[in-house]
C-alpha cells in the first residue's frame, strides 16, 4: 500500500520511535503543502532490486518507481535520489544485502525507528549505495544462520540425526542436495 499522507497523520508514530526528530519537525510545524508517502510492504518484499525503488502500485503489485503504473506525481516526488528516497522505519524491519556469483550477502538488518537512504550521504569515497548492486527487502532475509554446509563434520552429525544418505555437498551451488536435506530439518 503507497498513500500520501502529511505529518499530523503521522507525528505521533514518529514521536514514538524518535522523539527528537518529531520535536524538531513539530517546531517547523509543516502545513498541507508539505507531504509524505506512507508505504506498506509485505513481509519478503523487494523494497530496493539493483539499486530500483520498488514501490506496490494500484493493483498492489509491487513493481519499479519507473513503471508505466505508478502516477508521474509519485515518480517525481520520490525519485530525488536516483535510488530508495529518505525513510523512517515506522515498524517490523528491513534487510540489505547484495548478491554476487549466485550468492546473497546480508549487510544489514535495519529495525523500526531507524531512517534509511542516509548511507550514500554518510559513506566516506565512493559508495556501493550509489550504484545497483545492492537490494533491500521487507522482513529479514537471514532469519538464522547455520554452520557452512561443506563441514563435513557438522554434516556427518546432520545425516547420522536426520537419517540422509547423501555426501556433503561441495559448492553452494549443488542446490538439490542442499534442499534435500534442509527439507528434513525439524522446525523449531
Amino acid at each position: 500500500m503507497l498513500k500520501k499522507v502529511y505529518w499530523q497523520d503521522i507525528n505521533k508514530a514518529v514521536a514514538k520511535l524518535c522523539p527528537d526528530f518529531a520535536k524538531v519537525i513539530n517546531s517547523i510545524s509543516p502545513d498541507k503543502s508539505h507531504y509524505l508517502y506512507q508505504i506498506s510492504y509485505p513481509y519478503g518484499a523487494t523494497i530496493l532490486d539493483k539499486g530500483t525503488f520498488q514501490v506496490p502500485n494500484s493493483t498492489n503489485h509491487i513493481v519499479p518507481l519507473n513503471h508505466s503504473s505508478i502516477p508521474s506525481q509519485i515518480k517525481a516526488d520520490l525519485n530525488y535520489s536516483g535510488t530508495i528516497p529518505l525513510g523512517l522505519i515506522l515498524e517490523n524491519s528491513i534487510e540489505t544485502f547484495m548478491r554476487a556469483n549466485q550468492r546473497v550477502l546480508p549487510i544489514s538488518q535495519i529495525k523500526y525507528g531507524k531512517f534509511v537512504s542516509l548511507w550514500r550521504v554518510l559513506d566516506d569515497g565512493v559508495s556501493f549505495h550509489a550504484g545497483p548492486y545492492w537490494n533491500i527487502c521487507s522482513g529479514a532475509r537471514s532469519i538464522c544462520m547455520v554452520p557452512k554446509i561443506t563441514d563435513s563434520n557438522g554434516y556427518k552429525a546432520l545425516k547420522s540425526k536426520l537419517g540422509i544418505k547423501l555426501r556433503a555437498p561441495q559448492r553452494l551451488t549443488e542446490r538439490r542436495r542442499h534442499r534435500e536435506v534442509i527439507d528434513h530439518l525439524p522446525v523449531i
